[in-house]
């Protein structure tokens, strides 16, 4: 099996490996190459938005996720990391818009299972409730991509304050992983 060192989603899984390790700078510096090779590669733009607000650079993350959903190009995609940004950076108004939004989305896609969206937009607005009615929502239902991803998901960096609330380890511990 030979690696292509140039792939775009290789350097992405690299750079997310070093965030979930704590290396911050180095998935950084990871991100901008991968935004120097291809500008239009939005998972670079998402993923380093995420470390800003794992960093609580809130205007940096603010600007990589607003260039992610604009990449979308989809006014109903791309929105929970963007809210979440919105809403640490404290514009609000914003972060509701993006809840909003989410809310068309999901009565235009009824089957789409948009838990994880809502739990991560919830978890950047506070309402820690909503966040793990959602992530418990997506882990009853155990939707392929969606289940797989509350299991990278709840390891962000940016949700760490989640871990210090009960019902986070209850959900790890239902999971069968430790948070």
């Amino acid at each position: 099996l030979v690696l292509d060192p140039l792939s775009l989603p290789l350097m992405s899984n690299l750079a997310d490996a070093y965030s979930f390790a704590g290396r911050f700078e180095e998935a950084l510096a990871q991100y901008d190459k991968i935004i120097e090779m291809d500008p239009t590669f939005r998972r670079g733009f998402e993923g380093r938005g995420i470390i800003h607000l794992a960093k609580g650079e809130y205007e940096k993350a603010v600007r990589d996720l607003e260039q992610y959903h604009k990449l979308i190009g989809n006014p109903l995609k791309g929105l929970s990391s963007l809210g979440h940004a919105y809403a640490a950076a404290g514009y609000t108004d914003k972060a509701f818009d993006c809840l909003e939004r989410l809310n068309q989305r999901q009565k235009a896609e009824p089957a789409t299972v948009l838990h994880m969206d809502y739990a991560f937009l919830y978890a950047g607005l506070k309402d820690f409730d909503q966040a793990f009615y959602h992530f418990n929502k997506t882990y009853e239902q155990r939707m392929g991509i969606a289940c797989l991803g509350m299991i990278f998901c709840i390891r962000y960096p940016m949700l760490s304050e989640l871990k210090s609330d009960p019902r986070f380890k209850e959900l790890t511990q239902k999971m069968g992983i430790d948070g």
